[in-house]
């Protein structure tokens, strides 16, 4: 029995579904910085979507306790584990430009602290500025932390305190 070698047929791709920008060619000379920008514009990194989905499952204790008992109440509305760029941010409000990163004993050693001021100095070119709370502040002040976030939302006429 001989056997034949079938040619290669390229799928058939829908082309009204296609959509070309100059970005998606971008020339020789520039290609590197071409494609960092394309990500840091992006929100939905398909590189980041499911470890981002993953660590909304796994939320921290701290995570936990901010998100339920304190930004999900606002009437204003946050994102967890929010993809953007090349980062993901534990909390963030698209209509302050605020992120809000709660940090463990990682961030406070020499390779934590560095990779936290290259996220910051991304973060603050896109204009969005970044809040820093340690686990303990979230354990020992909640209610001073949920002040701070409160304080720092333009929550004209939408925040009713009653004490």
């Amino acid at each position: 029995m001989r056997w034949k070698l079938r040619p290669q047929i390229p799928p058939k791709i829908n082309t009204s579904s296609v959509m070309l920008t100059h970005d998606s060619f971008p020339s020789r000379g520039s290609q590197k910085t071409k494609r960092k920008r394309f990500f840091v514009n992006q929100t939905n990194n398909p590189r980041l979507k499911p470890f981002a989905q993953k660590l909304r499952r796994e939320m921290t204790k701290e995570e936990r306790h901010l998100w339920y008992d304190c930004l999900k109440k606002l009437p204003i509305t946050f994102n967890r584990q929010k993809v953007i760029g090349t980062y993901i941010a534990d909390f963030y409000c698209a209509s302050a430009k605020l992120v809000i990163e709660l940090d463990g004993s990682q961030h406070y050693e020499e390779n934590g602290k560095s990779a936290d001021e290259k996220r910051d100095a991304c973060f603050s070119e896109l204009g969005i500025q970044v809040v820093r709370y340690s686990n303990e502040d979230i354990n020992r002040n909640f209610d001073g932390v949920c002040e701070d976030i409160i304080n720092r939302l333009p929550l004209e006429g939408k925040l009713s305190r009653t004490k």
